[in-house]
């Protein structure tokens, strides 16, 4: 998703499945932000993943085992 309004972008796919990932340490977006953002999300698979101890990347090797039981429990009730 490209970058700006994110309220906007977030309300257009309010009916889409989002996962979030987020970083507890993110400067970027903070845990509060991304729960805003989802708020108003109705589709029941959508959520937000909260990685610890990172910040804005959450794509790293020690966070790999969250991220793949993260992204196959989101598939699982998605598909």
């Amino acid at each position: 998703m490209a970058e700006g309004d994110l309220p906007g972008a977030f309300a257009v796919m309010k009916d889409r499945p989002i996962l979030l990932l987020v970083g507890d340490t993110d400067p970027e977006l903070s845990q509060a932000q991304g729960s805003s953002l989802l708020s108003g999300n109705v589709n029941a698979a959508s959520g937000m993943v909260v990685f610890a101890k990172t910040g804005h990347g959450v794509f790293r090797d020690s966070n790999l085992a969250q991220y793949r039981q993260s992204v196959a429990t989101f598939l699982r009730k998605t598909l």
